[in-house]
């Protein structure tokens, strides 16, 4: 058990470094093929804790659309072209209702020092006009307690011109 609690806490330490946005850039990043499916732990790297260069993408929380495991930090850094904002829809989210419990969290700019554009969760979804960024890069977090869990989330961004048009199709699900 010794073992797998220092493998943990170095996993841990180099995922919580990697999403503060290490300075090094030949420092090693996590995989989102690597898969430290350790439950007894309460750590899963599983595509969990991803950075997106591309214009467009999709993403949703762990195991989506079962239901995410409990005490899971997840992390997304979203940067799109120069001259450009994110916009970010939810397409779906379903989670805890209670505040402070499981939670999604977006900044403005792909650091946690970053203005908080939402913080949000089953009580309080996120809009359903979609979420806008003021430069080309957007963070979301997502962190889930050790009580319940729900299907989660899915989420797709674009890349809109700095005026702020968009012309994605989306469709809003909540259950």
């Amino acid at each position: 058990m010794e073992m797998h609690m220092l493998l943990w806490k170095a996993v841990s330490l180099f995922t919580l470094l990697y999403s503060l946005g290490l300075p090094d850039e030949n420092a090693p990043k996590p995989s989102t093929e690597q898969r430290c499916d350790f439950a007894s732990l309460y750590m899963r790297c599983d595509g969990c804790n991803e950075t997106f260069h591309a214009d467009s993408n999709d993403f949703h929380s762990p195991n989506y659309p079962q239901k995410y495991p409990d005490e899971e930090y997840c992390s997304w850094r979203i940067t799109v072209s120069l001259s450009h904002q994110v916009y970010l829809m939810f397409t779906y989210f379903s989670l805890q209702f209670e505040n402070n419990t499981d939670s999604v969290y977006v900044y403005d700019g792909d650091k946690e020092t970053g203005e908080v554009l939402g913080v949000f969760y089953g009580g309080h979804p996120p809009p359903k006009e979609g979420i806008y960024s003021s430069s080309n890069s957007l963070l979301v977090i997502f962190k889930s307690d050790k009580n319940s869990s729900y299907p989660g989330f899915k989420a797709s961004y674009h890349a809109v011109n700095c005026s702020g048009t968009a012309n994605p199709d989306f469709t809003y699900q909540t259950y």
